[in-house]
């Protein structure tokens, strides 16, 4: 099942809300006995990596978005 940021959580990301869930795993070591510290590192789960990546993505293009507004502001309103 594909997990989608929801609206909210957007919103909460770009108004700079700290309080974040972040879903992580840690890889099982294939060797026999484990001990302190021989762990793989920790990674976000497929769900978490794909929605940051989406949210990188909407980041962009809202950035470019307000760029384009501003200098059209600029250019056109403020003559």
């Amino acid at each position: 099942m594909l997990m989608r940021l929801s609206k909210v959580s957007v919103l909460m990301f770009l108004l700079g809300v700290s309080a974040w869930q972040v879903f992580a795993t840690c890889a099982k070591s294939t060797t026999g006995a484990s001990s302190m510290g021989d762990g793989e590192s920790p990674g976000l789960t497929a769900d978490a990596e794909l929605n940051y990546y989406r949210l990188r993505g909407g980041i962009d293009k809202i950035t470019a978005q307000v760029n384009y507004l501003q200098e059209y502001i600029r250019t056109q309103c403020l003559k």
